[in-house]
């Protein structure tokens, strides 16, 4: 067997990175994680990755700059976009030039494409998107139902959400496997909190005999202008309310959903 691919994951979120690391390394990857971009420049001097996966908006260098560097001083690394600020960035990123670029969430199984088409690792998926209204089964791993509620409200309406899904929910571990047994889901949807709680939870579903066709991966920690209002909620339910407290960002997740299903031929 060849040396495994090497991957660099630069992200402020740790439990991003280390969730990505983690899942990419349990599929033959040789990885690596940075939180900043100082961190990244390092080891891109001193790991020398054949890929990238790089968010924009970090402290200090942001991913612009760290992009830019890499352009310019390591002109054979491919670099995959991965941020929350899709709309005001993408632009000016694909200026410079990537090699792929995803708005969070992100879909793992679409992610796990991109990367072993621009390595070279596997044929890279060349299934088109179909068309047609989604009908899928979808499986919620939530820290609270307060948190699932919020998402099944939006996501069981047709019209708002553009798709047809029959959703259930797991709260913990045992009960997401026995879901995945009896349930059968198309598409698993994974509130990033949990991930603190179970980290390897993303690679042992996709390890899994009854694993689904995709697991998207969302949810935003809270930052420090999030501080105050943690204070005033529900100690409950206030570290899972962030990824859905703006409509906008329900708006978004449904459709990351609807082109995972239609991806994966998930039609009526």
């Amino acid at each position: 067997m060849g040396e495994a691919k090497k991957i660099l994951v630069v992200d402020d979120e740790k439990e991003f990175t280390n969730t990505i690391g983690e899942f990419f390394e349990k599929s033959g990857y040789s990885m690596s994680t940075a939180l900043d971009g100082n961190e990244a420049l390092v080891k891109l001097d001193s790991e020398k990755p054949d890929l990238v996966l790089l968010d924009i908006k970090m402290p200090g260098i942001n991913g612009i700059d760290v992009l830019k560097a890499i352009r310019e001083h390591h002109k054979g690394v491919k670099v995959i976009i991965i941020t929350a600020h899709d709309e005001e960035n993408e632009k000016a990123v694909r200026d410079i030039g990537v090699d792929g670029f995803f708005a969070k969430p992100i879909g793992l199984q679409a992610l796990t494409d991109k990367i072993s088409e621009i390595l070279g690792s596997k044929a890279p998926s060349k299934e088109p998107i179909k068309d047609g209204t989604p009908r899928a089964k979808i499986l919620m791993i939530e820290p609270t139902l307060f948190t699932y509620y919020m998402k099944e409200v939006y996501l069981s309406n047709s019209f708002r959400c553009g798709g047809f899904y029959t959703i259930r929910a797991a709260y913990s571990e045992d009960e997401t496997f026995r879901l995945l047994e009896s349930f059968r889901p198309d598409i698993i949807l994974i509130e990033i909190q949990m991930i603190r709680l179970i980290s390897d939870l993303p690679a042992r579903i996709m390890n899994d005999k009854n694993r689904p066709k995709e697991i998207i991966i969302h949810g935003i920690p809270p930052d420090e202008k999030d501080k105050k209002r943690i204070m005033e909620l529900d100690a409950h339910f206030a570290e899972g309310v962030f990824s859905i407290w703006n409509p906008v960002g329900l708006i978004k997740l449904s459709k990351i959903i609807k082109d995972a299903a239609l991806r994966q031929g998930l039609v009526q």
